[in-house]
């Protein structure tokens, strides 16, 4: 539960934030009049919409509070949709009409409830208007954020109470942390003895552990990975000449080699071609006469599904290099060209490339797609 509440309370302090960014930007706008900043609270809006969507998440073991966020979910959709653009409208107009009445809601707070009325004001008096637009709006910031207070508060409260059955129970958990910590100490003084016991004991030198595993297949570490890549590409560089940018999407805090960065860059500069690195895969690079060298198989079903929306060809104006074979990729978009990391031969659809040297562990595998 303390989880749920302070999840809750990040949500709601997004949320405050949001309509405090609000604020600076409607500032910003009224004094430099620049339509960028509308454009910047309309972004924010939809952030603040989806900063309150995640509050409802959160309120599910409680209708006292999913109640008040409805209420304040009703006065987020006035201020959205009916306050801010009419507020804009009217202001918008005071600089070019000077002598004709305007009407102006007028919201008024009674017993709870929010009262709306119509006034009418001559628009030469511009200051009257805008503390009037103004005062609407601090009205209904103030009921849709005295809801998510109210539940901010709650929360709190439940925790200040419920601190002495926690307390409680932590003393109980330290006699058991006693009992666990002697059992542990006995563990180790028997590891101990059994330690000894080994060290005074013949011991048989072991073999590598290689020899040990069935066909002597195993993992090791390949020292040539960069050289043995460039090779290959410099192999299959005629692939690469109809386009004029390679794309490498190397996601962050990836575990695949750095190697590969260092090689397309290298191999990029040899044929006289833009090379660019990307955490990710972005729409607006998206354009015909690209090639992109992606890593894992979400990225790629990302980009050919914006390839398909932008009716560009996978092979012929979109190129597409994955990393690592599968046998999705074998009848994705008529076959996925890879590069393909294996210590072990088998035969694939497609052309093998391999160095005539025999000690390469990666392969290219040429299919359609590039």
């Amino acid at each position: 539960m303390y989880g749920i509440y302070q999840k809750r309370e990040i949500y709601a302090s997004r949320f405050y934030s949001r309509f405090n960014e609000n604020k600076l930007i409607q500032e910003l706008y009224s004094v430099t009049h620049d339509s960028k900043y509308l454009l910047k609270r309309n972004e924010n809006f939809g952030e603040m919409q989806n900063e309150f969507d995640s509050l409802f998440y959160y309120c599910k073991q409680s209708d006292d509070y999913c109640n008040r966020l409805d209420s304040s979910r009703n006065f987020l959709d006035m201020y959205f949709n009916k306050f801010v653009p009419k507020n804009d409208s009217i202001l918008g107009h005071l600089d070019f009409y000077k002598s004709e009445n305007i009407e102006l809601p007028r919201i008024r707070p009674e017993k709870g409830v929010l009262r709306i009325d119509t006034l009418r004001l001559n628009i030469s008096a511009k200051s009257e208007i805008k503390n009037l637009l103004a005062e609407n709006l601090n009205i209904l910031e103030k009921r849709i954020i005295e809801p998510t207070q109210w539940i901010v508060k709650s929360d709190r409260n439940l925790t200040k109470s419920n601190q002495k059955i926690i307390d409680a129970r932590i003393k109980s958990y330290h006699v058991w942390q006693k009992i666990v910590l002697i059992l542990t100490l006995g563990m180790i003084f028997l590891l101990l003895i059994d330690l000894a016991l080994i060290l005074i004991s013949p011991i048989e030198k072991p073999q590598p552990l290689y020899n040990t595993l069935p066909n002597l297949q195993y993992s090791a570490i390949n020292d040539s990975f960069e050289d043995d890549l460039i090779h290959l590409l410099q192999s299959n560089k005629d692939l690469f000449l109809k386009y004029i940018q390679i794309n490498l999407v190397f996601p962050r805090g990836s575990f695949f080699p750095i190697e590969i960065i260092s090689a397309f860059q290298k191999f990029s500069y040899d044929i006289n071609l833009k090379f660019d690195v990307h955490d990710k895969l972005k729409n607006e690079n998206l354009t015909e006469k690209m090639a992109f060298v992606l890593l894992e198989d979400e990225t790629m079903v990302h980009l050919l599904e914006a390839s398909e929306k932008k009716n560009l060809v996978v092979g012929e104006q979109v190129g597409i290099l994955a990393y690592g074979d599968s046998p999705l990729k074998r009848v994705v978009a008529d076959g996925i060209t890879v590069i393909d990391p294996t210590y072990q031969d088998s035969e694939e659809t497609g052309f093998l490339y391999k160095k005539t040297t025999g000690k390469s562990n990666i392969r290219f595998i040429k299919r359609n797609s590039l």
